[in-house]
């Protein structure tokens, strides 16, 4: 019976990772930069919705889960309505969770280019991140 389970939950667990195309997570990470970089030029609904799509279509990827969330953030930063900027801190602390829950002890590291440096995607940071999305949440209550 656990092997019938574990097969089940590899093969309904596989679409999920299957879906989440080559390029998601620097098209992720470039979408933060873009955030991060245009700020209240962005349009925020253009964006959450490019970012909604790559959680949806990576929901087993910590990589590009973790930058979504920081993605979400960076665009909470800027929106001025208070109930956007909060849905995008909720869902960004949602992302980030899911992402850690992902990685476990030993997932490697990723590279991503970011403003023309290779930098990486990893899960070393853990607990100030999720410290700093927690107060920023905070500061909306």
């Amino acid at each position: 019976m656990k092997t019938l389970l574990l097969a089940a939950a590899t093969i309904l667990g596989a679409p999920a990772a299957l879906a989440c195309p080559d390029g998601a997570l620097q098209e992720t990470a470039s979408l933060m930069v873009s955030i991060g970089q245009h700020g209240e030029g962005v349009d925020h609904a253009e964006a959450t919705a490019s970012i909604n799509e790559k959680t949806t279509a990576c929901l087993a990827n910590p990589h590009v889960l973790k930058v979504a969330a920081l993605a979400r953030a960076t665009l909470a930063d800027v929106i001025e309505e208070k109930p956007i900027r909060l849905q995008l801190r909720q869902a960004a602390l949602a992302d980030f969770d899911r992402a850690v829950t992902l990685a476990g002890a030993n997932t490697e590291a990723l590279p991503v280019m970011i403003n023309g440096q290779k930098m990486a995607v990893n899960f070393d940071d853990n607990a100030e991140l999720r410290a700093a999305l927690v107060a920023a949440l905070g500061e909306e209550g």
